[in-house]
């Protein structure tokens, strides 16, 4: 990742802290159309919770998502998304 990259992401996930990740995984959920969806599960566990704070969680995240999380759906529980 580019140091402007870095920058950037050390100025958001501040604000955005740890509602915005779990907001944006459950978001995982979501996409599924299924709060139980098994294979989102599996990911969970597989990424997230197996990892048991053995690995950097940006880089656990990302592998549960496929990207890093993003601010909307925090801003959506808000009651700011457009």
């Amino acid at each position: 990742m580019c140091s402007a990259a870095m920058a950037i992401r050390r100025a958001i996930m501040p604000i955005c802290g740890r509602p915005c990740w779990t907001l944006d995984g459950f978001g995982a959920f979501k996409e599924a159309r299924d709060p139980f969806d098994p294979a989102t599960a599996r990911r969970l566990y597989d990424f997230i919770y197996s990892a048991g704070g053995s690995r950097d969680f940006a880089d656990a995240y990302r592998s549960f998502r496929g990207r890093d999380p993003r601010i909307d759906a925090l801003l959506e529980g808000r009651g700011l998304a457009a």
